[in-house]
């Protein structure tokens, strides 16, 4: 679930309240009382598309090279946790089988070298892992850090990204104009242009597949209605017994007579 980055004023007053309760129920032993702020967890979740192009160029850098590998991506919000990434860049960079490293002095003179709308965009920070699992490091959590420090007031997000060859990823997602972090487990991951609807079209081919088990006595079959000579046009329909698309319970193929 989300949580929020900031406290609010009321959500300080209500973990004042709590610490009170905390510190008037506790009793010490060694002259120490431990408080513990939980912040609120709401139910709340982001989606993250990749462009094909982009999600391409990703995959190449993390399949490509043998050791890690960083690079930006270009940026769009397109509604509250909704978040599309259009292009990914690669600057320049010092890198081990375990390390990404920059000159600041390179990278800023490359920064530099963008246009407005490019460097303004430049909103997701992604590096790999290589085969390792992609769980940020410590130093990984400090570089974070640093970056959301000098995030200025115009800056409304940032993403970063971890993920290895197995294609396994971390992800965090600072919504600062919203006041949430969603982290891997509160993000979907679609691929597609701005125009694509992956949902319908799963949910559209969900009503035209069947599903059989070897086996099994149950046939799930496609919801979507067909004509009478649905798959066949031109025959006849099974003959009693057999599901219609399938084989009959013999397991024999299914004698179809052509229409006169």
């Amino acid at each position: 679930m989300a949580k929020p980055i900031q406290m609010t004023e009321a959500a300080i007053d209500a973990a004042l309240a709590n610490a009170r309760e905390q510190l008037l129920a506790q009793k010490s032993a060694d002259g120490k009382i431990k408080v513990e702020v939980k912040l609120p967890a709401l139910e709340k979740r982001a989606r993250i598309q990749f462009t094909p192009v982009a999600y391409a160029k990703m995959l190449k850098l993390i399949h490509g090279f043998a050791t890690e590998v960083a690079w930006h991506g270009i940026v769009t919000k397109l509604g509250e946790g909704q978040f599309r990434i259009s292009d990914i860049l690669v600057y320049p960079q010092m890198v081990t089988g375990a390390t990404v490293r920059t000159d600041e002095r390179v990278y800023a003179a490359w920064l530099l070298k963008q246009d407005d709308d490019t460097f303004n965009n430049l909103r997701m920070q992604g590096h790999s892992h290589v085969n390792m699992k992609p769980s940020p490091s410590a130093q990984d959590m400090t570089d974070q850090g640093i970056i959301l420090h000098q995030m200025g007031s115009g800056c409304q997000f940032y993403i970063f990204m971890i993920w290895n060859k197995k294609l396994e990823y971390s992800i965090r997602i600072y919504d600062l104009e919203a006041n949430l972090l969603y982290e891997t487990e509160d993000i979907d991951i679609t691929i597609g242009d701005e125009d694509t609807d992956l949902d319908a079209f799963f949910a559209g081919a969900k009503k035209v597949v069947g599903v059989t088990t070897p086996g099994a006595k149950t046939i799930v079959k496609p919801a979507a209605q067909y004509p009478d000579d649905y798959p066949f046009p031109g025959y006849d329909d099974e003959p009693p017994g057999c599901g219609r698309g399938y084989q009959c319970k013999s397991g024999k193929p299914v004698q179809r007579r052509q229409k006169a």
